[in-house]
């Protein structure tokens, strides 16, 4: 199915490619390629679509009201090109932080952990490295950031 990021369409439940997905890696916008979801915070919340707690990033989505189909919902888009990716709703079950994200599988591209920095630059490698799970120091000891990145090539 060719995505287009004029289309609100949303997938018949169950038969997109990233429902049943638990591989590590970064969910992208199929159009620009943005950032969206991490693995780390997908769930099986039993609808048929992927489910996330959170984005990656919140500056990389934007939330819009919607009223189609006598709902009121709220949409999720890409930030950066405007792409439709699906819909947030406050219906996590007890235990479970954030909120559920409900993302169409044909509005995302799946990049697997291994293949992550592949390809990045430095400055981008960098920034990587300081998320908060382990810490590289580029700048005092390029032994450290080539341990760290070697990890991941």
């Amino acid at each position: 199915m060719t995505t287009k990021k004029e289309s609100k369409d949303t997938e018949v439940p169950f038969s997109g490619k990233y429902w049943n997905t638990y591989e590590k890696g970064m969910y992208k916008c199929a159009i620009c390629g943005a950032e969206l979801f991490s693995s780390d915070t997908k769930f099986d919340f039993g609808t048929g679509w992927p489910s996330f707690t959170d984005p990656v990033k919140l500056e990389h989505i934007e939330l819009k009201e919607d009223l189609s189909h006598d709902m009121r919902r709220t949409e999720v888009l890409c930030k950066k090109c405007g792409a439709h990716l699906g819909h947030v709703f406050d219906d996590l079950p007890a235990g479970r932080q954030g909120k559920r994200y409900c993302i169409n599988s044909f509005s995302l591209n799946f990049e697997k952990e291994e293949n992550i920095f592949r390809g990045r630059g430095l400055i981008d490698l960098i920034e990587s490295c300081l998320c908060g799970t382990h810490l590289c120091v580029f700048s005092l000891h390029f032994s450290f950031f080539t341990i760290c990145y070697s990890l991941y090539a």
